[in-house]
């Protein structure tokens, strides 16, 4: 009966949306106008220069980084700033963060790219390298460092053998990597990256931005290698000098108002989206830099507009958007915060979106697609609701909710019985039982995790790795997945309907039994029966602590579970030592 009145209590904050949902909706018409511009600026040409001094971040601009787990340990890793730079405590786990730089090497005299580190505990190995794209060209160095070591990495640019290995261009991308790896545990506190030109004559600063029509800078969403590896076309821009005899330098600008250093003189343009296989075509425009000034290119190109609504924040398996059915952005293990709008080029099509998300049992997925049909002038809304509410940061979803209300109110109603007839008296004798206290402690476990287990949620171009967490509720068999910015997801493994039976005998029935011994005869005397229905749980957490084929860490579920037999004995000699003053 008391579940049953929670539960209909509860009913009526149940979310409207109980049924899964995706659907794409219009969201206006595109607005602006395509098309480049050029505002010039007064400036200063410079000869000596760091046209690249960038914080290596998670979410720094223009960067991107994959984590990946080591060994079967549990792996996580954390992010913070300073004032020299990013401080990351990792875990069994490599850090890999790339980036792409537009790099005029034809106006540079000398070029250095640097980054330090110190190693505040390890050991870690760190590899630092620079491909130019187009070329063979790699430069890199790797190093292993220990505890206290200062390490200070510079590459050398070879500009004669990149001009040589690429006739008729002034300007290349250059693709930096950089790795920290280990096998164990470390804190390194990586310095920003580093720049360092030198040109025989002034350099002005050129900024470089892509937006889509209106006005919006695009070039956080894009990812060169797509249109490099002749996956799909990504915008970009090739400028061509026009007052010497070098071609065109193509760009692909990784942030917004991404700056290039050239010289002064007259320019033409285009921009347009690229493929290793199509090239780049779209309409050219002529601007010009004059002696002591700098610009800023925009050029706008035409892009839907695809903003993300969706409720609630979980982490999502998998999610596509793009033209027919190709998928323009594939995102895998998707954690918040999500991508505020994706862009994708103008399409006369249809445009799908698809989402994939765990739905209780562990690998059983649960697909929503939607489409809708396109003449590339409109901008879209992608909202997906599922059947999930928060509370007390869990997602629940009804039918969940009906369980853990059943049995909350099996294990109220089980505390209240052992309290009639309920009179002042009885109360006293309950909480004076010695075997009252361990009851309420194997009671409260049910609601804490026992283990907890930490890994990598792995991320692919403009995903964001973080540090997930299963926690494993035992009694209820289940494990709940959380990650930063995320409510806990429940999900079970394949196994339940085998765990239920189980623990209905190693955790459910004892703790039922131990319940009815409650101010009950015997009190003050220990009872085997008594004593090993106590016992039972703490030995099911130890054997699956021992036996699970990767190491968790134990939380606070356990030690309720580990401390009840203890608090039973110091009851029991509190009572008699109570027995022996009267």
């Amino acid at each position: 009966m008391l579940a049953v009145m929670l539960g209909g209590a509860i009913s009526f904050v149940l979310p409207a949306h109980q049924v899964p949902s995706i659907e794409l909706l219009s969201e206006g018409p595109c607005t602006g106008v395509m098309g480049q511009t050029i505002s010039v600026f007064p400036g200063i040409g410079l000869e000596n220069f760091t046209p690249v001094n960038s914080t290596v971040a998670i979410r720094g601009l223009g960067w991107t980084c994959t984590a990946s787990s080591t060994t079967a340990d549990a792996s996580e890793f954390t992010e913070s700033f300073t004032e020299t730079g990013t401080r990351y405590s990792i875990e069994h786990c490599d850090l890999y963060f790339e980036r792409f730089i537009s790099f005029p090497y034809a106006d540079y005299s000398s070029f250095n790219y640097t980054i330090g580190l110190d190693v505040e505990y390890g050991p870690i190995g760190v590899g630092f390298s620079v491909r130019f794209w187009g070329t063979p060209t790699i430069i890199q160095d790797s190093r292993v460092a220990e505890t206290g070591d200062s390490l200070r990495l510079t590459l050398s640019v070879p500009l004669d053998d990149i001009a040589a290995q690429s006739p008729g261009t002034w300007c290349l991308t250059a693709l930096v990597t950089i790795d920290i790896r280990t096998s164990s545990c470390a804190s390194v506190l990586l310095s920003r990256l580093l720049g360092i030109a030198q040109s025989q004559y002034p350099l002005l600063p050129l900024a470089i931005d892509l937006e889509s029509r209106n006005g919006d800078s695009i070039s956080r969403y894009m990812h060169p290698w797509y249109g490099m590896e002749n996956r799909f076309s990504v915008p970009a821009v090739n400028i061509t000098r026009l007052t010497d005899p070098i071609c065109g330098g193509l760009i692909f600008p990784a942030q917004p108002n991404e700056t290039i250093y050239v010289q002064p003189g007259r320019y033409s343009c285009v921009s347009g989206f690229y493929s290793e296989l199509g090239g780049l075509s779209g309409p050219s425009f002529d601007f010009e830099i004059g002696n002591n000034e700098q610009a800023l290119l925009r050029c706008r190109l035409d892009m839907i507009r695809v903003s993300l609504d969706i409720n609630p924040v979980f982490i999502i398996d998998s999610l596509s958007v793009g033209p027919g059915y190709d998928a323009y952005y594939s995102f895998v293990d998707l954690t918040p915060p999500y991508p505020e709008a994706l862009y994708v080029p103008s399409c006369n099509t249809t445009l799908t979106a698809s989402l994939r998300y765990t739905a209780g049992l562990i690998g059983f997925g649960r697909y929503l697609a939607a489409q809708i049909t396109t003449n590339g002038t409109e901008n879209f809304i992608l909202r997906v609701r599922l059947p999930y509410f928060t509370i007390f940061g869990v997602n629940l979803s009804p039918g969940e909710l009906i369980v853990i209300v059943f049995v909350i109110g099996l294990l109220l109603g089980s505390l209240l019985l052992a309290q009639q007839p309920s009179t002042p008296r009885t109360r006293s004798r309950i909480t004076h039982d010695p075997r009252f206290w361990p009851v309420v402690l194997l009671c409260l476990s049910v609601v804490f995790p026992w283990f907890s287990q930490s890994y990598i949620v792995s991320s692919l171009l403009w995903q964001v790795p973080t540090t997930a967490t299963l926690d494993f509720m035992i009694p209820l068999s289940i494990m709940l997945r959380r990650a930063t910015g995320v409510p806990g997801q429940p999900i079970y493994d394949s196994f339940i309907w085998l765990n239920i039976p189980v623990l209905f005998f190693v955790f459910w029935g004892p703790l039922g039994w131990a319940m009815s011994r409650i101010a009950g005869p015997h009190a003050r005397t220990a009872e085997l029966g008594y004593v090993v229905s106590i016992l039972l749980p703490a030995t099911v957490g130890l054997v699956f602590w021992i036996s699970y084929p990767s190491p968790l860490t134990p939380q606070f579920g356990l030690f309720l579970v580990a401390i009840a037999p203890l608090v039973y004995i110091v009851g029991l000699l509190i009572c008699r030592h109570a027995i022996r003053l009267k």
